[in-house]
């Protein structure tokens, strides 16, 4: 079972999922901005150069999961 990442501090764009700080960030241009404050997932499309955006949770996608 999946969940939404846990992202704290979404103002300041600075996430975490496990408490430590990210060491590897690959967003796309103008990412992450939270459109609408309810974008708390992230989506990663060859058309994006696999580079990562933030979208709303409630998008039907695949998802990757932490074993």
């Amino acid at each position: 079972m999946c969940k939404p990442v846990n992202f704290s501090d979404v103002y300041d764009f600075r996430y975490y999922s496990d408490g430590m700080p990210t060491q590897f960030e690959y967003w796309l241009s103008d990412n992450p901005n939270n459109e609408n404050y309810h974008e708390y997932c992230v989506l990663t499309k060859p058309e994006y150069d696999h580079r990562w955006k933030d979208v709303s949770c409630t998008l039907s996608r695949n998802l990757i999961c932490q074993l």
